[in-house]
């Protein structure tokens, strides 16, 4: 009697052809989902870069038009200097209080104040441009 009623059970379960189809369909969903999540990182940490070259320009821009930098004549580009030619530092303005970059260039990663004679800012990472043009070539060129 309860060999019959073993026989008539109905098995539950999945075969070992329908779990190893399940397996390779995840397999090729992660080699697909894994490289798209490390350019998305990469673009997040070019945008937050450029965002944060934004920032330091329109600092640099206020303090300049507030007399609290001075535009170098000269064309010296060294160092922010206020009227009494102390140096200045921007980095308590800036929301991270970080001047480095999350993209480093080949030759650095921390951003660069220009300003020319005619008072226009410019940001690079290294010598690259990240604001208010990105330098076509570097690691912030998105195009």
């Amino acid at each position: 009697m309860k060999r019959v009623s073993l026989t008539n059970q109905k098995k539950k379960g999945f075969t070992l052809v329908e779990l190893i189809i399940v397996i390779a369909i995840i397999a090729i969903l992660a080699a697909i989902a894994i490289p798209k999540f490390g350019e998305m990182r990469q673009t997040a940490n070019v945008k937050a870069d450029i965002a944060t070259a934004k920032n330091i320009a329109t600092i640099v821009a206020a303090d300049i038009a507030d007399n609290k930098i001075k535009v170098d004549q000269s064309g010296d580009i060294n160092a922010l200097k206020d009227t009494n030619d102390n140096s200045v530092s921007i980095l308590g303005d800036l929301d991270s209080g970080s001047a480095t970059a999350k993209v480093a260039e080949g030759d650095g990663s921390n951003f660069n104040v220009v300003i020319s004679k005619e008072g226009n800012v410019r940001v690079l990472v290294g010598n690259y441009e990240v604001y208010p043009t990105v330098s076509d070539g570097s690691n912030h060129d998105q195009g």
